[in-house]
């Protein structure tokens, strides 16, 4: 039996607490720097401690206390939907229905890869945090062709939507596809200090691609890009109130 209450006890990687039961309300500092999902840092009956467990030296993983009263690390989830929690964004999206509103629960890195709304109509509530990327683009926001569906996305919340690569020019945080839009509104960022903060482009025939901005800010190197042509596709641009910057123009 082991008891915590009003001390500190860190547990390193190489240490596991065994306890037939832990109780108290004290903190446990959990270092899991050299740990992974699955591991089970405190093995014993911890139903009954109140205190605190914090893990310091890992921001990609969190402690819960499982059915069997093992606390165990998994990875944190990052998103919600309906009161599902999801460790991927892409997985998150890919659940949200048709009006869904994803709402963020950390900062996400999408690395040199991209999130995909496709075909349906989603709201992403920042909350407080960013999602950033470095490679082409950050989300994609397209129609689904095979079925006739177009693509929107509304930004909501406090924070940024930001491709932080280092390639000037042809790199975007977020690319609007054919028949598809994105809404940015108050709170909400898109930005790309080498590239291009949105890119609109109908990508075919008699394809309407759209950016309204509604408060929210929108800058970059290059701002905005359109690729839409009088003859047989359209770029529509709105701003209602916010801020569209671009440092150079091109």
């Amino acid at each position: 039996t082991a008891e915590v209450n009003g001390n500190k006890i860190t547990i390193d990687g190489t240490s596991q607490i065994k306890a037939t039961t832990l109780s108290g309300n004290g903190v446990i500092t959990i270092d899991a720097a050299n740990m992974t999902e699955g591991a089970a840092p405190i093995v014993g009956n911890a139903s009954n401690f109140t205190g605190t467990i914090e893990l310091i030296n890992n921001d990609r993983l969190v402690a819960e206390i499982d059915e069997n009263g093992n606390v165990i690390l998994k990875t944190k989830p990052v998103a919600e939907v309906n009161g599902v929690k999801y460790e991927d964004l892409q997985a998150a999206i890919n659940a949200a229905q048709n009006g869904a509103t994803v709402t963020l629960l950390a900062d996400i890195d999408v690395g040199t890869g991209n999130a995909l709304i496709r075909g349906k109509e989603i709201t992403i509530d920042l909350n407080g945090h960013n999602i950033t990327g470095t490679g082409y683009r950050v989300l994609f926001v397209d129609l689904l062709a095979s079925e006739n569906k177009d693509g929107k996305l509304t930004l909501v919340g406090n924070g940024t939507v930001e491709n932080t690569g280092t390639t000037s020019g042809n790199s975007y945080a977020v690319y609007v596809g054919g028949n598809s839009e994105l809404v940015v509104e108050t709170g909400a960022t898109v930005k790309s200090a080498n590239g291009y903060a949105v890119f609109v482009a109908p990508m075919g025939a008699g394809r309407v691609s759209k950016l309204t901005v509604n408060g929210g800010t929108v800058t970059g190197r290059y701002a905005v890009s359109g690729s839409g042509q009088l003859t047989d596709t359209s770029t529509v641009i709105t701003v209602n109130s916010g801020a569209v910057i671009g440092t150079e123009v091109g």
